[in-house]
Parts: structure tokens; sequence; C-alpha cells
């Protein structure tokens, strides 16, 4: 191949790489972003974060491990 065809062939497969982006990682790293916050349905433009202290939280719990294990057993 040459330059020409493989510079074209970039630039058919640039748009669609963005919108991958944009629909796909942009949510996913966002999401990532707010598990590490205090942010809450109430006050959604007020959370700071808060690393992994909500984490800490979920995991001390025990209906959670009950929880994960059912979800592992019966997937």
């Amino acid at each position: 191949m040459n330059f020409r065809t493989r510079l074209f062939i970039t630039f058919l497969l640039a748009p669609a790489l963005l919108v991958i982006l944009a629909v796909v990682l942009f949510p996913f790293v966002f999401n990532v972003i707010l598990s590490f916050s205090n942010a809450n349905l109430y006050h959604i433009r007020d959370w700071r974060l808060i690393g992994f202290a909500q984490y800490v939280s979920v995991f001390k719990q025990d209906l959670f491990w009950s929880i994960l294990l059912k979800t592992v057993v019966w997937t």
C-alpha cells in the first residue's frame, strides 16, 4: 500500500474511532472517577473525590460478600 491509500483509510476510520471513544471510553472513565467520589443524585454537582472510602465501606459489609457469592454461583 502506498502513502495515499493509507492516508485515505486513516481518514475513513478516524470518525468511527472518535465516535467509539466518545460513546464508550468517556463514560467508562467518568464512571471510574465518580466511583472514587461522594456523588449522589440529590447533590449531583456538589461532589468531591474521597478515594477508596466507598470501596472500603462496601467491602466491610457482610451483605456484599453474600451477594457476591450468589452472583458468582449463578453466573
